[in-house]
């Protein structure tokens, strides 16, 4: 889950808005201002902006990453490093229906395959209470396959009446089709050890994604706030409302 989290954040951070979406004499229905906005954040991701200093994210490379997470059924900490994610400009945006009375977006959202490696790991976990343990080190490499994720998004005006942030996730879900891991753990057990993440983990990741979701919603929604402060994306809502 923190992995989903962090591709998330990822993918949505770096969204940029660009005034040639809005031109003077031109007329766009909201949900194709909602498709425009996807697309930009497409081209960033995959492009980068220079004018706000945004690399481009498709592959994203970070030199260390920390991760604690723990739940009924899963424990986890994991220490990565020179990790690699490829596969965020692929997104497909299945609905992004803008709601004008709420100030929403209706969002079904899936990324048909996010490809994650890493040169170095330690992790140490269990699976239901201890049942399967998840310990190991040595080389990482997984590929989440068709990643959605669905929520109604309540926008709202920041401080500053410029950006568009976040206000709250409404029913928020996500569902995995299949995790392929292809990890080193001990050396003796890898193969044992990745099929039981093959046959396991995307079921219970869907199966309990709902509170999962709203668990971390919250602490999502604040990492995302602060980036998305930086962009004056404000007015593009104005012409829909």
């Amino acid at each position: 889950m923190k992995l989903f989290l962090v591709v998330l954040l990822i993918a949505v951070h770096t969204v940029s808005t660009n005034d040639a979406i809005v031109r003077k004499g031109e007329r766009f229905t909201p949900n194709s201002i909602m498709r425009h906005l996807f697309e930009m954040l497409r081209n960033v991701i995959r492009k980068g902006d220079s004018d706000k200093n945004i690399q481009p994210t498709d592959p994203y490379k970070f030199p260390y990453a920390e991760f604690y997470f723990r739940e009924t059924f899963l424990r986890l900490q994991a220490n990565i490093s020179h990790g690699i994610i490829n596969g965020l400009g692929d997104f497909e945006v299945l609905k992004s229906d803008f709601i004008k009375e709420a100030v929403a977006v209706d969002l079904d959202i899936t990324f048909p395959f996010l490809n994650f490696e890493a040169e170095h790991y330690e992790m140490e976990g269990s699976l239901f209470h201890d049942a399967f343990p998840l310990s190991g080190m040595g080389l990482l490499q997984f590929t989440i396959h068709n990643l959605n994720f669905c929520s109604k998004v309540y926008l709202k005006q920041s401080e500053d009446e410029k950006a568009i942030l976040i206000d709250r996730f409404e029913n928020p879900y996500f569902s995995i089709e299949q995790i392929t891991s292809r990890t080193q753990f001990d050396d003796n057990f890898d193969d044992i050890f990745n099929a039981m993440i093959e046959d396991l983990l995307a079921d219970y990741l869907t199966r309990f994604s709902g509170y999962l979701a709203s668990s971390y919603g919250s602490y999502l929604i604040g990492i995302l706030n602060k980036y998305f402060m930086h962009f004056e994306s404000w007015r593009i809502i104005t012409v829909i409302l």
